[in-house]
């Protein structure tokens, strides 16, 4: 019974050392790592080329609609935001003076003609007196004097008629400019839009001797165009009809739209500030415009755009993602997991969009690309990665 006891607490102290020395050995060594790998499938798939680029909404048509008389403004009839109709008052200006100048062109109109309508009476009688009196004349009844004087009436009759017809066309003019600088105080909108701006106000006298001052600007703000500003590096990339999305400001709705045209010029040149002999180290832009239709008015001038020009399409490519690709000198190569294991193959690569770049060789559709790998305890591993 003694000795039975005595195995009994050896066995207790060889099991108990035995659990102590593993908790050490478990604390003093660490457990084996292992590496975890995140990957990506090559697959089949479609990308598109593009650049991410700024740009400015503006519209189509704008007029300045000027003051081609002089005057104090007595009326405007419209307000900011206000939707025209094309030849509907905009604007008067006090028309006393033209009112007047018109009057007194039609006074002398009226006048003239009734003296050439005298003057072609007394030159039908001149006429007439001269035809009897050259047969007189002819016939020896009268001498060459008194048959002179019918000669100077006629003429004199003749030349009264050609000035006062003169007078008559020239008062003719006069009447009509006068009556269409009369019609200039009433100024009406010559497109229909959007009133955009009222730089005058009731009681400004306006001087249009010295310039054409604007009374409103007309925008037709129906169609609109997006102004993009294209950097130099990009350029010749754009072309014709590529097509665009864009955003404005507030990120609320989607555009979408093509190339309509390119300007050929810098953007400061297109602006009419390009100065040839000045030194210039800024970056250089030029503009691209995609018109778009605003019938809802939500396109407002000036608003701020993101846009996307996408500059190709590839359809049915392998696609790796580009944090994948690593480079040894100019070659590329990716990391693929192969039996658990990783192995190198170098690839040649063809377009990429940043997310995701074209593979031309060195892959297949299936293969496992390795993005990132990491090493940690094997209790910290997190679920769902693949690993190793």
């Amino acid at each position: 019974m003694q000795r039975k006891k005595q195995i009994r607490k050896y066995s207790i102290i060889a099991i108990t050392s035995i659990i102590v020395l593993f908790i050490a050995m478990h604390i003093i060594l660490p457990p084996k790592k292992r590496i975890f790998y995140i990957t990506a499938n090559v697959t089949r798939g479609n990308i598109q080329q593009s650049i991410l680029v700024s740009g400015t909404i503006r519209n189509e048509s704008r007029v300045e609609v000027g003051a081609q008389t002089s005057g104090q403004i007595t009326a405007i009839d419209v307000t900011l935001g206000e939707h025209v109709k094309k030849g509907q008052l905009i604007a008067t200006i006090d028309s006393q003076t033209q009112e007047d100048e018109f009057l007194n062109t039609e006074s002398q109109y009226k006048s003239y003609s009734t003296q050439l309508v005298n003057a072609k009476e007394a030159l039908a009688v001149a006429q007439n007196n001269y035809n009897i009196n050259k047969k007189l004349f002819l016939s020896g009844a009268i001498s060459q004097v008194t048959f002179n004087s019918y000669i100077t009436t006629l003429a004199n009759a003749k030349s009264s008629v050609a000035s006062l017809q003169a007078s008559v066309t020239q008062a003719s003019l006069n009447v009509s400019t006068a009556k269409t600088n009369l019609s200039y105080t009433k100024i009406t909108a010559p497109i229909s839009g959007t009133v955009i701006s009222i730089p005058v106000s009731v009681g400004q006298t306006v001087n249009a001797n010295y310039n054409t001052p604007t009374i409103v600007q007309l925008a037709n703000l129906t169609q609109m165009y997006n102004e993009i500003d294209i950097p130099e590096a990009n350029i010749n990339s754009v072309k014709l009809d590529d097509p665009v999305k864009f955003v404005t400001m507030d990120g609320n709705t989607n555009y979408s739209g093509k190339i309509d045209s390119i300007n050929p010029a810098i953007t400061t040149l297109t602006n009419n500030s390009y100065d040839i002999s000045v030194y210039n180290t800024n970056p250089v832009y030029y503009y691209a415009d995609v018109n778009i239709s605003n019938p809802n008015y939500q396109l407002k001038i000036g608003m701020l755009t993101q846009n996307t020009i996408i500059l190709a399409t590839y359809n049915n490519v392998l696609l790796i993602p580009s944090d994948a690709i690593k480079f040894s000198g100019s070659k590329a190569y990716v990391d693929i997991l192969v039996n658990h294991k990783p192995e190198q193959r170098f690839i040649t690569t063809g377009v990429s969009n940043n997310t995701d770049t074209i593979v031309l060789t060195g892959l297949n559709v299936g293969d496992k690309v390795i993005i990132s790998s990491s090493t940690v305890r094997p209790q910290s591993a997190t679920p769902g990665k693949r690993g190793l």
